[in-house]
């Protein structure tokens, strides 16, 4: 890359290891849900039977010592929020790979920008690597 200022270069390499950063992270989340949504749901769901009303019972008694108590929770409220994700979740998991992509990519461009200022003004020399 001969010629090229080392901003360009600096603003290129920030931006393509936080958009890769997202990918893979993305992708793991992804992979997650697929992974809960399908193969882990029943297990999921016969571990929210079990453990709702146990979780109800506590989260009551921590409830009855607070000053300013939370309103009251019920063992099918627990039991609903312990549910695997659905199918519609990966969906929203792949959406959310492609924003969190462009804004790391984005956050990444902007650090190789200011990083390539500060190198720009304190080196003196303008292609100094």
């Amino acid at each position: 890359d001969e010629g090229v200022p080392y901003r360009s270069l600096l603003l290129r390499d920030c931006a393509l290891a936080s958009t890769l950063v997202a990918i893979i992270v993305g992708v793991t989340l992804i992979l997650s849900v697929a992974l809960q949504a399908t193969v882990l749901a029943d297990e999921m769901r016969a571990y929210a039977r079990e453990a709702a009303p146990h979780i109800a019972a506590y989260v009551e008694e921590v409830r009855s010592e607070l000053s300013d108590p939370p309103p009251p929770t019920s063992a099918e409220d627990v039991e609903r929020l312990l549910q695997p994700p659905t199918l519609g979740d990966l969906g929203r998991s792949l959406a959310n790979l492609v924003l969190r992509a462009l804004l790391l990519g984005g956050a990444g461009a902007v650090v190789g920008l200011i990083r390539g200022r500060a190198k720009l003004s304190g080196d003196g020399e303008g292609d100094a690597r």
